[in-house]
């Protein structure tokens, strides 16, 4: 019993908040492995047995129920209290399943956020490119190939320290006169 307890002190460390939800499964796993009830997961609990089966098949059935029962209150007191609430009177596979549901929605919805995120970056280097190459053109600068190809970071490290104003580029001007 020792053994069990020092396990699920993992669980009580790191308690599901929903967007931990692969890393607080993985301990899951691996605290009902080793107590042998990891086959809760995979196995639905077998029906009712009728008043007339056999005693085994019985047994196999209670066995298998709080195996279940005592998965579940693994899982709800590894939980954070708004989950436990919701998840109360779900069976483990039941309560697996919807948490899966809900950590695919939450990571959906982070990955719309980084790609917005993302296109907002992307939009922003075109309209800084953009502004560079009205500046290149109306100064009418002369460069070589190198140092052409350098001007763009130049510029964009010249944007971030003057904080999105107007691209000034005469400082390429006077480089290039050298």
């Amino acid at each position: 019993m020792v053994n069990s307890l020092s396990l699920r002190s993992i669980l009580d460390a790191n308690k599901l908040t929903s967007p931990n939800f692969l890393d607080w499964f993985q301990n899951l796993k691996i605290v009902l492995k080793q107590e042998k009830k990891s086959y809760v997961f995979d196995t639905p609990i077998p029906p009712i047995p009728a008043t007339d089966a056999k005693v085994e098949d019985k047994e196999a059935y209670q066995r298998h129920k709080d195996d279940d029962d005592q998965a579940a209150c693994v899982m709800l007191a590894s939980m954070i209290p708004e989950l436990q609430k919701q998840h109360e009177h779900m069976d483990v596979q039941s309560t697996i399943l919807h948490l899966r549901e809900l950590f695919d929605k939450e990571r959906a919805l982070r990955d719309m956020r980084s790609l917005k995120n993302y296109s907002d970056a992307r939009w922003q280097k075109v309209v800084l490119f953009s502004q560079f190459g009205l500046n290149f053109h109306m100064n009418r600068l002369e460069a070589t190939l190198l140092e052409l190809l350098n001007m763009p970071d130049t510029a964009e490290r010249s944007n971030r320290k003057d904080k999105g104003s107007l691209l000034i580029v005469s400082s390429f001007k006077a480089h290039m006169k050298q």
